[in-house]
């Protein structure tokens, strides 16, 4: 994963990036906030984990809504240029 956020983080332009920079923010905190607050539960009844534990898995599932996030509507934005309307 981190190997992937890598790449996509070099091969992004500038330009592209700040186009979709304040909606994939937004939306990726909330995401991970959500995610976060859904999987805790789950993790904790389980794997019988308390919880702190249950916490740190909801916390690492929805690190990846950030990436996932970006990719989207950076993928938008392309497909947005590329075909006029």
């Amino acid at each position: 994963l981190a190997l992937i956020l890598f790449d996509g983080g070099l091969r992004t332009r500038f330009a592209t990036f700040r186009s979709v920079m304040l909606p994939a923010g937004a939306l990726a905190t909330f995401g991970v906030v959500v995610t976060s607050a859904i999987v805790a539960p789950a993790a904790v009844y389980a794997f019988d984990l308390n919880w702190i534990e249950g916490l740190l898995v909801g916390a690492m599932v929805a690190s990846t809504d950030a990436a996932a996030s970006i990719a989207r509507f950076k993928s938008l934005s392309i497909s947005a240029v590329a075909k006029p309307p």
